[in-house]
């Protein structure tokens, strides 16, 4: 944190030592500067100080895995259909910009400080560019054998250092949102001997999981936003508008009859904005029913391994995930999910209460 001398603001400052590094700063002042819009910080300075390179930019509040974390691992089903479609708006001003983040995590979303309902995308450190300005010749596909971004939300495309497109922001954009709904991911808790064999385990699952398997339990538009950008080409042109309006059909279908205008984040209270009237106040935060569900089945799981030593050791998370995949997904004619038993020993594991989709 710093202040302006000038205009007697907070901002915020992050620091590089010149020669120690490989110039990410640098890059990302550049890219920050480019992406300039709504929901993108603006580059206040950038220069030398001493053995330093410095950015300066506005001050922002917490990140969306801090509010996240705090309160309950997991959003409703409300919230997060809200925080996509900012994030949505997001992505598609950067990209407009041919400009592809590449480290697309809930940490890199940060609410306003004078404005909490306000989501920003920052940390352009790794972004790169993906369409020439002057040709608007889009890149070619490569194998740069190189990771760039985070593990638990980079596309499987970028876990095998393959050349990055806006199809993986998106990718990365869709396990963030899942992640928000059921609080966890598939891979989380996979482990192994060294960093490189868990980064294949973890791979192979993002590769084979079927959108169906992945977004079990939650809401039908989930599972069609990840069947639409898995089926995007490298260098397709996306829909934005119509992957915002399944989040918007979302809210439309709730009990709370949103308004996108007017809505506000349910962990936001009174007093975090003052000049707001009739916000809601909601200090006491309920865990998601997708997460609920989640913890239901790994309590039964759990209780059913005790004292049998070969299932011990077997994450539960792993297990629930190996339910799932054994199970038949069938849709009926209102276009509900349900499941089928694949086994005789299903409804055993599975709490009835999961059939209520």
């Amino acid at each position: 944190m710093g202040k302006s001398i000038s205009e007697n603001k907070e901002v915020a400052l992050k620091f590089e030592k010149i020669n120690e590094t490989e110039g990410l700063l640098k890059s990302e002042a550049m890219f920050l500067y480019k992406a300039k819009g709504s929901g993108v910080p603006e580059l206040l300075s950038f220069g030398k100080i001493k053995n330093y390179y410095v950015l300066v930019e506005p001050l922002l509040g917490k990140n969306l895995y801090d509010i996240f974390d705090r309160y309950g691992k997991g959003f409703s089903i409300e919230d997060t259909s809200l925080i996509a479609i900012q994030v949505l708006d997001r992505i598609r001003s950067v990209h407009s910009k041919f400009i592809i983040h590449r480290d697309i995590k809930p940490d890199n979303f940060l609410v306003g400080k004078n404005d909490p309902n306000v989501i920003y995308i920052v940390d352009f450190g790794l972004s790169k560019k993906y369409r020439s300005e002057k040709t608007k010749k889009h890149v070619q596909f490569s194998k740069t054998g190189k990771l760039t971004g985070t593990v638990r939300f980079s596309s499987a495309n970028a876990l095998r250092g393959g050349e990055q497109s806006r199809k993986d922001d998106l990718i990365s954009i869709g396990y963030m949102f899942i992640f928000f709904m059921r609080g966890t991911l598939p891979w989380s808790k996979i482990t192994a001997k060294t960093e490189t064999q868990r980064y294949v385990k973890i791979f192979k699952m993002k590769k084979e999981m079927k959108p169906e398997i992945l977004c079990y339990s939650l809401p039908k538009q989930m599972e069609e936003y990840m069947k639409y950008v898995y089926n995007l080409s490298f260098d397709g042109e996306p829909d934005y508008t119509y992957l915002r309006r399944l989040f918007k059909s979302i809210l439309d279908n709730s009990n709370r009859n949103i308004n996108i205008l007017k809505s506000i984040f349910s962990w936001i209270k009174k007093s975090d904005i003052p000049k707001l009237k009739n916000v809601p106040n909601s200090g006491k935060r309920s865990i998601s029913p997708q997460a609920r569900i989640l913890q239901r089945i790994e309590k039964k799981l759990k209780s059913n391994n005790r004292g049998n030593s070969s299932d011990s050791s077997e994450s539960s998370t792993q297990v629930v995930t190996q339910q799932v995949n054994n199970m038949k997904m069938v849709r009926n004619n209102s276009n509900d999910l349900l499941e089928q038993p694949a086994g005789s020993d299903y409804n055993h594991h599975i709490p009835k209460k999961i059939r209520l989709l």
